[in-house]
């Protein structure tokens, strides 16, 4: 765990048509990123899933999609060294669909944010992971709606820009703008140390304040 690194990018970006995501926002993001990196990078289609192709010692995108690895010492299911952050809560217009499930709605022009943590060597398939973002911007992401022109299709964005940022030391760092052709690899790593420090800090803090709190309770029973 000494060796713990994570990059978190935060992808933020402008609807061009309307978006409609389903309740659980990071569950569809991850969904339709799976499906953008599969469809742009698989060579073998045929094969029913990563472990059981001839090509995955050599795919770049296999430990990004593949969640079976039989000789895993972890077991045969692996997760998958990336997680999805969803918008923040209060992004997006929140709407009751015809089940009474609940889905939040993007028009066009609005601000649309969420971000993807790589963990460990993951970094290294990096610029397949952006290449994959700009995939859904031509295809789409969430669920099929009716759109200005009558046609059912699923939203669409267009990327403003994707930054580095580690939210324990507040670095930020550009890693791609609109029209941009070259990439900036992250460098702003979240680490092991970093984590347990902020939460040496969290526990220190909270007890100083228990303390400060069961202090003043008994002073203020002394005086009454």
């Amino acid at each position: 765990m000494e060796n713990f690194t994570a990059h978190r990018l935060r992808v933020v970006a402008e609807v061009q048509s309307t978006l409609e995501l389903n309740e659980h926002q990071g569950s569809a993001i991850r969904g339709s990123l799976f499906h953008a990196l599969r469809n742009r990078f698989c060579m073998n289609r045929e094969a029913k899933e990563c472990a059981a192709c001839p090509l995955v010692a050599s795919c770049p995108v296999a430990t990004l999609v593949s969640t079976l690895k039989p000789e895993s010492g972890r077991g045969r299911d692996v997760p998958r060294p990336y997680t999805v952050q969803p918008p923040l809560p209060g992004s997006g217009h929140p709407v009751e669909r015809p089940n009474g499930r609940l889905a939040f709605r993007y028009h066009p022009g609005e601000k649309f944010e969420f971000g993807l943590t790589l963990y460990a060597q993951a970094l290294q398939l990096f610029p397949y992971v952006v290449l994959a973002v700009g995939e859904l911007e031509q295809s789409g992401i969430g669920r099929k709606t009716k759109q200005a022109d009558s046609r059912w299709r699923r939203g669409t964005f267009q990327v403003s820009e994707i930054k580095a940022e580690n939210p324990l030391t507040g670095e930020r760092q550009p890693v791609l703008k609109a029209g941009d052709q070259l990439v900036q690899v992250p460098d702003v790593p979240i680490t092991h140390q970093q984590v347990c420090e902020s939460a040496r800090e969290r526990v220190s803090g909270s007890a100083s304040q228990r303390v400060s709190g069961s202090a003043s309770h008994h002073a203020s029973r002394s005086t009454s």
